[in-house]
């Protein structure tokens, strides 16, 4: 910009000599050149030019000095950006791994969580499939506990017959009773006239079905499985009783 200011300036100032002379060259015929007149005045435009290039140099240099520590100053500028950019960069790096790293977690934990309910269902099915075996034997067992509370009323209904019945026996027939672990012991005297003295044992108990069974007969009659097949029909011990010391007579 300055060079064309100058340029400009340098063409005018020529143009303007140029039609001085021109001039001169007219006037020449008529008029006496005045030299000295025309040197001061070529002398003050050249100082007049020698100042206004030395002023613009000086802002010329002015602005160049400007534009260099602006330039300095972009180019660190630009070098801080840079290297913010850069940082920015390995920052945006770490945070996109680390978010593939947490992506992947949460994934791995969702199908943890996937895992845990399937399993949590499952355990939800068997639990009440325990659930449900346990009710059913509670329930059997509260049915078997109430047939063994039904089986223990009705052998103590039994032994309480046995003991009424020992009461009578042993006062009127001489029969004596004697309690075993799980059975009855039935010890008939007077029964052979001649040796009154003389024992004839018996052993009844009762089974779980309510039956009842003889464990022992002595001595041995041949009639005892017909004499306990009538006791498990009929439920009559006194009657068994009666019939077991008549057969004992009979082989006494």
């Amino acid at each position: 910009l300055i060079s064309i200011q100058l340029v400009g300036f340098l063409a005018f100032q020529l143009r303007s000599l140029a039609l001085g002379q021109a001039c001169v060259t007219r006037n020449m015929s008529s008029t006496t050149l005045d030299l000295k007149s025309l040197e001061a005045e070529l002398a003050r435009t050249k100082q007049k030019l020698e100042a206004w290039t030395t002023c613009k140099l000086q802002t010329a240099n002015e602005l160049k000095i400007g534009h260099v520590k602006s330039m300095s100053d972009n180019i660190g500028k630009a070098r801080t950006l840079h290297e913010q950019h850069q940082k920015l960069g390995h920052v945006a790096q770490a945070v996109k791994q680390r978010v593939e790293r947490e992506e992947g977690e949460v994934s791995s934990l969702a199908r943890s969580v996937s895992h845990l309910r399937s399993e949590q269902d499952s355990m939800s099915r068997t639990v009440l499939a325990l659930q449900e075996a346990v009710n059913l034997h509670q329930q059997e067992c509260q049915q078997k506990e109430d047939d063994t509370h039904a089986f223990d009323m009705t052998r103590k209904k039994k032994l309480g017959a046995l003991k009424r019945v020992l009461t009578m026996y042993s006062t009127c027939l001489g029969l004596e009773f004697k309690q075993g672990p799980d059975e009855l012991h039935l010890v008939f005297t007077h029964v052979h006239a001649k040796q009154p003295e003389r024992q004839f044992v018996l052993g009844v108990k009762i089974l779980p079905d309510s039956t009842y069974q003889v464990t022992k007969c002595e001595p041995q009659l041949e009639s005892m499985p017909r004499l306990l097949a009538r006791l498990n029909t009929s439920s009559d011990f006194s009657e068994f009783v009666k019939a077991a010391r008549s057969e004992f007579k009979k082989v006494a």
